[in-house]
């Protein structure tokens, strides 16, 4: 759900883009057309989805939109659900929008309208949030700098030339789902081979040539938005290389950014949050973002953080997410989008370069759900070549070996056992975060900065985490709730499912980092599964990154949490 929803037309994007990351850094969401959309479903239900769960719509007015009969359908299905509406006007006095557009005059009422002025959206914004605070729809936190990069990145490519074909009318074009030149074009599901003697990665989501009759501008948009957008960001040997030699040796480095095998060492990345366009279960955006992380982790040449280590350091040492970013040395951030749609699942990952706020590659796989750890797998090997990490089809097939589909349902119990938190939570007993430039470990920057945390406290640390991982291969569920500061009724059931699944359980920890903050402790490890799956009769072979807060009290160290601290 947004609070915002921008409707308009292709020539206004970068006002609309202009918009979304305002309103976004003063701490609203938005849905934007060029930003939010999905190649593959009808656009007709996702704009309508979309107005369905915002708060109120924007609409943008300019000699463009004024003849816009998809601006108009978007307009008339907000007052139909009761949204309030805020009209933008772009180069077009308010008498003149009512007088050429009547039926929009009529379905605004009242509505004040504001003007942009010459110097952009910044001088109107206080007003525009003013409207938005008068509606009743307050601002939370600002939107996650993936985004915001994103959104500088899109408008990039426009003032650059690119383009971003948004659904319109024109004559002869039937705007129905499934339509000409609708977004209702699912693609064929993927061909897996089951051959074991090479890795066979299908190229998810590869768009069909374009050929005579294809939409032109103007039209509703199929992919064909989607390549032009990266090809106005990177070259178009990265949207066909990266999908085409998933067979093959790895392509050649490509411009890029430095190679990654050098005497300076990895590559320092961030895996960041996946988000959900539209209804996505939460378990499937957390074993997303952890499947990617796990993959990564994997691979030789790359360094990886999770979200999760960026968030304690940011909230502890009170840093912006870049800020704590370039603490720990990272260059590249991944994140990402999942949208799920009558049993299909679209995931898109971008890595984005922190230094110049580029947005360096985007890579879109698309399955059924049931391929859901394939298309994580397929999604992780994309982003190491577009990294220009050397990953041969060996080495890959060696890292995805135990990641099949067969493991999702066993994957799911797993994640529904990690019990949620909150970085910025009240801590029990009322005590407050750490202060900024408190005792620290395990961290990529001079000792002499921060004071090294005691071995003692490392080796406390590690005998709780050792006692976790026994009482998880015990199942002994009263020893769980003992090393915790406190487990859940849900948790608990979560975790009686999981272990009524798992015969003949045994339990790993490998890869442990641990970052110490003050009285609190951020440990990450991977964490490896295996057992016999009660219901199939298989042997299951889980393996996860994760990471938990551990909290140290009166009676020793405690786990807070076990899930992503965001």
């Amino acid at each position: 759900m947004s609070d915002v929803f921008i409707t308009h037309v292709e020539e206004d994007a970068d006002l609309a883009l202009e918009i979304a990351h305002a309103l976004g850094q003063s701490g609203y969401t938005t849905w934007c057309y060029e930003l939010d959309s999905v190649p593959g479903p009808s656009y007709l239900v996702q704009t309508g989805q979309a107005i369905h769960q915002t708060q109120a719509v924007i609409l943008v007015i300019s000699q463009h939109s004024l003849a816009s009969r998809q601006v108009t359908r978007e307009l008339v299905r907000a007052l139909e659900a009761g949204k309030d509406c805020i009209p933008v006007l772009r180069g077009i006095t308010h008498v003149e929008f009512q007088n050429r557009q009547p039926e929009w005059r009529e379905a605004l009422g009242a509505a004040a309208s504001i003007r942009v002025p010459p110097e952009g959206v910044s001088r109107v914004l206080p007003r525009i949030v003013d409207g938005l605070r008068a509606l009743g729809i307050s601002p939370g936190a600002p939107a996650p700098t993936e985004r915001l990069i994103a959104i500088r990145a899109f408008l990039e490519s426009i003032r650059s030339g690119g383009t971003l074909p948004r659904p319109d009318t024109h004559e002869g074009v039937q705007l129905e789902a499934g339509a000409e030149g609708s977004l209702s074009v699912r693609p064929e599901e993927p061909a897996v081979s089951s051959r074991s003697d090479r890795l066979e990665l299908p190229t998810y989501g590869v768009p069909p040539a374009r050929g005579p009759g294809a939409p032109e501008k103007g039209r509703a948009a199929r992919p064909a938005w989607l390549r032009a957008f990266l090809l106005a960001i990177i070259t178009a040997a990265v949207v066909s290389g990266v999908l085409l030699q998933l067979k093959r040796e790895p392509p050649p480095a490509r411009g890029k950014g430095p190679s990654m095998a050098t005497a300076e060492g990895p590559l320092v990345i961030g895996v960041m949050e996946i988000r959900a366009r539209g209804p996505v279960p939460e378990w499937m955006r957390d074993f997303t973002r952890d499947g990617l992380n796990t993959v990564l982790s994997k691979v030789n040449g790359l360094q990886v953080y999770s979200k999760q280590k960026i968030d304690f350091l940011r909230e502890k040492r009170r840093l912006s997410e870049i800020e704590a970013a370039e603490r720990l040395g990272i260059s590249r951030m991944i994140s990402g989008t999942i949208a799920v749609m009558d049993g299909s699942v679209t995931l898109e990952v971008q890595v984005v370069d922190i230094g110049s706020g580029l947005l360096l590659d985007t890579e879109r796989v698309e399955g059924s759900q049931e391929q859901l750890v394939e298309l994580q797998n397929h999604a992780a090997v994309n982003m190491v070549r577009a990294l220009n990490v050397v990953l041969s089809t060996d080495e890959a097939k060696k890292i995805l070996a135990k990641r099949t589909n067969e493991t999702l349902d066993a994957y799911k119990l797993l994640t529904e056992t990690l019990e949620g938190f909150t970085v910025e939570e009240e801590r029990p007993g009322g005590r407050k975060p750490a202060a900024r430039g408190t005792t620290s470990g395990f961290l990529p920057w001079p000792a002499a900065a921060y004071a090294q945390q005691d071995g003692a406290e490392e080796t406390a640390v590690r005998r709780i985490l050792e006692s976790y991982r026994a009482a998880l291969e015990t199942k002994n569920l009263d020893q769980l709730a003992a090393i915790q500061v406190a487990m859940s009724d849900s948790q608990r059931d979560a975790l009686r499912r999981y272990f009524e699944n798992a015969d003949s359980l045994k339990v790993q920890f490998t890869n442990v980092d641990i970052l110490f903050e003050g009285n609190e402790a951020l440990a990450t490890f991977t964490r490896n599964d295996v057992f016999k799956d009660a219901r199939s009769g298989r042997e299951m072979h889980l393996e996860v990154r994760m990471s938990s807060v551990l909290a140290k009290e009166a009676s020793g160290w405690k786990i807070r949490g076990l899930k992503k601290p965001s």
